[in-house]
């Protein structure tokens, strides 16, 4: 019987986002023909996700890098001299053929501990963030790096990372999640949201680069023209990088006044009770670089409005199967959003139109990928 391949995923949190929620569903998938583990630092939502589908979990200790210079020397200097052994011990002492970080902060642990353990390391760019002397390091550990669209790749390339490196692979979905969907009207309940309202969801990580202020700027125009619609947020600073942006959305809020047309959910488990009731998705984002929200919500037959750069361009048919907006245009996002609540047979026909694009992007797809890529770094 022929031994499975062992791979180990490195994530630097264990928090909820769209790459921990990728992550969670790639290991689960892949682990049908593979030996998956995943490394975390501590526990938390996607511990216990993984542990929930039988995957293997490690703790290692790891301390979050920062842009300041002091606490990112100091704690770069404790994951080399902490992180990377206990990493190293994992993968001796499980016997791992290779090791796949799910984004570049991991790679800068896991990277080290591949290379000295002589097995090949996998680096998952997820993000499009300015890059610092970090990018020598993920040059010279990443065997492969997984870009999660083309515009991640063109990035890494105008970065310098050499194109026979890269591999372009989309996050995929379950797309059963998304058809068997909670009954309309429950989340609206529960929030006390007229049934007939027409709701637009925003959802995503608390982060400037998110642009939840076009979501915002967008509801004077829409309520004029649209009075009982309603604008929901779900998402919060799950990472705790940005500690005063909540509060800056709330003081927009208060400026706008638009109280009364707003709901912050914090951050939602499961976000298909939302999908089910929501009318559309927004999604204004500067570069998303993939957009899993996106293909969920397409999936569940939602016309999404995003912006027209990043991943979101890659995955939205313009026109057909969602809307592609210029990116920062609030009065074109106004316009996008008043055309859907008042043309329900268009919105009705662009979410059939999403729910058969999304189709494209499964997890099945992306698994059968990235067991290619596997088996070309071990031949």
């Amino acid at each position: 019987m022929e031994t499975k391949r062992k791979i180990l995923f490195i994530n630097h949190t264990s928090g909820s986002g769209g790459a921990e929620k990728s992550l969670a569903s790639l290991a689960a998938s892949l682990s049908q023909n593979l030996a998956v583990r995943v490394a975390l630092p501590s526990r938390g939502p996607l511990y216990d996700i993984l542990c929930h589908s039988g995957i293997p979990v490690d703790i290692f200790r790891y301390r979050p890098l920062r842009r300041s210079p002091l606490y990112g020397i100091s704690n770069m200097l404790y994951n080399s001299c902490v992180s990377v052994p206990a990493l190293k011990k994992i993968i001796q002492n499980n016997q791992i053929n290779i090791v796949h970080a799910n984004n570049a902060a991991a790679q800068l642990v896991a990277g080290p501990a591949a290379y000295s353990c002589r097995i090949p390391s996998v680096w998952h760019c997820r993000d499009m963030r300015r890059m610092g002397a970090e990018r020598c390091l993920l040059r010279l550990y990443s065997k492969k790096i997984i870009a999660v669209s083309n515009a991640v790749q063109n990035f890494l390339l105008n970065n310098g990372f050499p194109d026979d490196n890269i591999e372009a692979v989309y996050n995929g979905i379950n797309p059963e999640q998304f058809r068997a969907m909670p009954r309309r009207g429950n989340f609206r309940a529960v929030t006390n949201i007229p049934a007939d309202s027409f709701v637009a969801l925003m959802a995503a990580n608390f982060a400037p680069w998110k642009r939840h202020d076009v979501f915002l700027r967008t509801i004077p125009s829409v309520i004029s023209q649209i009075p009982g619609a309603r604008f929901v947020i779900a998402g919060d600073d799950i990472y705790r990088n940005n500690p005063s942006y909540y509060t800056s959305l709330q003081k927009l809020v208060l400026d706008l006044n638009i109280s009364g047309s707003v709901l912050f959910t914090g951050n939602v488990p499961d976000i298909r009770p939302l999908l089910s009731d929501a009318d559309c998705l927004v999604h204004p984002a500067e570069n998303e670089p993939f957009g899993r929200i996106i293909v969920e919500a397409m999936a569940s037959g939602l016309p999404v409005i995003a912006s027209d750069n990043g991943g979101p361009a890659e995955i939205i048919e313009n026109g057909r199967s969602g809307l592609l907006i210029p990116y920062g245009n609030i009065n074109a996002f106004a316009e996008a959003i008043i055309k859907l609540a008042k043309d329900r047979q268009f919105s009705s026909n662009m979410g059939s139109a999403a729910g058969q694009r999304a189709a494209v992007f499964t997890i099945d797809k992306t698994t059968e990928k990235m067991e290619r890529i596997y088996d070309s770094l071990l031949s």
